[in-house]
This record gives C-alpha cells, structure tokens and sequence, in this order.
C-alpha cells in the first residue's frame, strides 16, 4: 500500500484525520494476523539528506505505533525511514516532490516460507 505523506502528516505529527486513512490500513491488516508489516517512508529533496532520513524515520515510527496502538504487539512492526534516496519521480515539479513523499506499507504474512 502507498498512502501520501501530505494527507497524513503536519510536519512530523500525524494529523487527526489520518486516522480515516489508517482504519483502511488497519482493515487489511487484520486479514493477515501474525504478518511481518514494514513501514517505510520516503521524502523528496526538499531538505539536506540527514535531515530527510531523520523526518522519514520518525514519519515511519509515528505510523507503526498507530497502527500498533489499534492492533496490538501479535504482529512484527518495522519502520525505516529512506528519506530521499528511492524517489519514484523526478524532483523537478512540486507535483513530483508530492508523489515522492510517501508512506509504503509491506504486509508479510506469518504463512510465508521465510518465516518457517
């Protein structure tokens, strides 16, 4: 799952309506209890490269504990933060930034050989 980083955070604080984006989150995780859920985010290049990994990583940790707070500790949280090193866009228009600011969300489920 992709969700905007616009519609979901004011600087590095989750804004009150994110909520209705994260109940879809939610929705989908409960179809794979136990998964492995990797929660990564990702900034354009707005600001110096330390900067945007440290916005990215607290971004990503904002989220899992959200979702964690919903859903409880039976499934394996990871957040990373990427920063501006995996755009999706150019950075060259302010509506390719907005692409690259991004929540990534990876559901690995417990069934999965890796986890055998």
């Amino acid at each position: 799952m992709t969700l905007p980083i616009d519609a979901l955070f004011a600087g590095e604080s989750l804004r009150p309506e994110s909520q209705i984006l994260l109940n879809t989150v939610v929705g989908e995780l409960q179809r794979y209890p136990n998964s492995a859920v990797l929660v990564a985010a990702h900034s354009d290049a707005g600001e110096n490269a330390a900067q945007a990994r440290a916005r990215s990583f607290a971004q990503a940790q904002a989220i899992v504990r959200s979702l964690e707070a919903t859903l409880g500790d039976s499934y394996h949280w990871v957040a990373v933060g990427y920063g501006q090193t995996e755009p999706i866009a150019p950075n060259d228009t302010a509506a390719n930034r907005q692409r690259n600011r991004r929540i990534e969300i990876g559901i690995f489920p417990a069934s999965e050989a890796y986890f055998e």
